[in-house]
């Protein structure tokens, strides 16, 4: 049963998408306030639905969302990456992949789709320090990609080196790294390939979504496919995959909108668990970080929405045709789990293959592992 909130915004989009901007309006209207720091997830999240509804609506209007300070910015960041879960599930998950995967090498390459900071590599040498078997050596590569900054990172682009290898210097870990930049979104493969040698490991956590796909491939960058087709020609000895799962590609806009009600209303209401409703940190979360993305998905269409989720098994399409199979995850389940120590209601489990994250029945964010067998 729709609540009130919920009844509102969603009845607003639909008005909205039928041009009745007049009765849109009207349903909007009880929630463009600004909510009060004791508010309910829910009553956040309208007052996101709501200016961003406003903002497509009337784009020349005082709709902006919050912008926060330079402090504030880096400690919201410092937040979502360390105490809420969804960063940390993923890593986790993709981390535990990796980790199987170079056990017995004597060199190993990890390639970084779309790398915004350190934290990913940081938690996999703490693994590697303790582990039997490891490489003799590891070389991470950063592939750079065009994504808009919506998480403002507490690193600047020297730092993840520096931050790197001190890491491995004091674990005692050989380990090199660079970066390359993915100019229009396109991998550069042939330069990839000629740093990392046969035979790498791919990441690509929470960075493929951003890749231009079906409406919006027309603009200058290369769709996702092709991105997918890139890291194949890579022969990857292993593929770890994180993204969001939710879809907010294709669907038509008033569809969109009952989507992404219904999946932000999960991560606000996990937030709600992890920190005090009047936390500096957690309104820097809400207002500025997932409130771009609502905006950037409520207002923003063809090349302007860079916020493009698909489900899971969008993906799961996407790189079978690309040649690849699925390595099942199941096995780090309880690695997860106990690794996030998340409060009541907010779990990682399996589904066919892949761990997925849900808070109660909601699933949030997905994460897999994939070997490519097909020349």
């Amino acid at each position: 049963m729709r609540t009130e909130a919920q009844a509102h915004i969603q009845d607003a989009a639909h008005a909205l998408a039928q041009g009745d901007t007049a009765t849109a309006y009207v349903l909007i209207q009880p929630f463009l306030a600004p909510p009060h720091p004791q508010a309910t997830p829910e009553e956040r999240l309208a007052y996101l639905f709501a200016r961003s509804l406003l903002a497509r609506m009337l784009p020349t209007a005082e709709t902006h969302l919050p912008v926060l300070s330079d402090d504030l910015a880096s400690r919201a960041a410092q937040a979502w990456l360390e105490i809420a879960p969804f960063r940390l599930f993923g890593y986790a998950s993709a981390n535990a992949a990796i980790l199987r995967a170079l056990m017995g090498a004597k060199d190993m390459s990890i390639v970084d789709i779309g790398i915004d900071g350190p934290w990913q590599w940081v938690h996999l040498l703490q693994l590697l320090a303790h582990a039997p078997l490891r490489p003799q050596s590891v070389q991470i590569i950063g592939v750079r990609l065009p994504i808009p900054g919506l998480y403002p990172s507490p690193y600047r682009r020297d730092d993840i080196r520096r931050s790197l290898m001190s890491c491995a210097e004091e674990l005692g870990i050989n380990l090199s790294y660079r970066e390359v930049d993915a100019a229009q979104g396109q991998l550069p493969a042939p330069t990839v390939q000629a740093l990392a040698g046969p035979a790498p490991i791919v990441n690509a956590a929470f960075a493929l979504h951003h890749i231009a796909a079906d409406d919006a491939a027309s603009i200058p960058r290369q769709p996702r496919d092709t991105m997918l087709r890139d890291i194949a020609r890579l022969r990857p000895r292993l593929m770890t995959l994180v993204e969001p799962d939710v879809e907010h590609n294709a669907l038509p806009f008033s569809a969109r909108i009952s989507a992404s009600w219904y999946y932000y209303r999960g991560m606000f209401e996990v937030l709600q668990s992890y920190f005090p409703a009047s936390m500096p940190e957690r309104w820097g979360i809400e207002q500025a970080m997932l409130g771009h993305e609502i905006h950037n998905v409520v207002t923003c269409e063809g090349a302007d929405r860079t916020q493009r989720h698909e489900r899971w098994r969008a993906w799961v399409r996407r790189l079978q045709a690309q040649g690849f199979q699925q390595v099942s995850l199941h096995t780090h389940e309880y690695y997860v789990n106990k690794t996030l120590a998340s409060p009541l209601g907010t779990y990682a489990t399996t589904e066919n293959g892949a761990l997925v994250l849900r808070w109660e029945d909601i699933p949030l964010i997905a994460a897999s592992a994939w070997r490519r067998e097909r020349p």
